[in-house]
């Protein structure tokens, strides 16, 4: 058994879910879950399709349904702040370092040194 269908039937004993259960919910045939579970082909192509949505930073709900999840909004807005931190630190660094040049430019204009 692969590592994802290890996480579905962990996941399926925590819920106390049965493969019948599960396909209630999930609105599959028990047949469905039993193959999907065996399915290792299934699932390596559900890893390139995950590491696909990390490329364009988008979830696996969008590339198979097409519609963006609030996680999806929420990613999208923690990259741009985490970016938006990092241009304010370098705005520092160069207020800083601006600061530093106006003196020394003062410096030798006015030819004290």
């Amino acid at each position: 058994m692969n590592k994802i269908s290890e996480r579905i039937v962990k996941l399926m004993k925590d819920f106390g879910f049965t493969a019948y259960r599960l396909s209630q919910k999930a609105d599959l045939t028990q047949s469905s879950i039993n193959r999907t579970l065996r399915a290792d082909n299934s699932w390596r192509q559900a890893e390139q399709l995950y590491r696909i949505s990390k490329t364009f930073d988008v979830s696996m709900d969008f590339l198979i349904t097409g519609k963006k999840t609030i996680q999806d909004e929420n990613q999208r807005v923690m990259k741009l702040t985490e970016e938006n931190l990092k241009l304010s630190r370098e705005c520092e660094k160069l207020k800083e370092r601006n600061k530093v040049l106006e003196k020394a430019l003062k410096v030798f204009v006015s030819g004290d040194r």
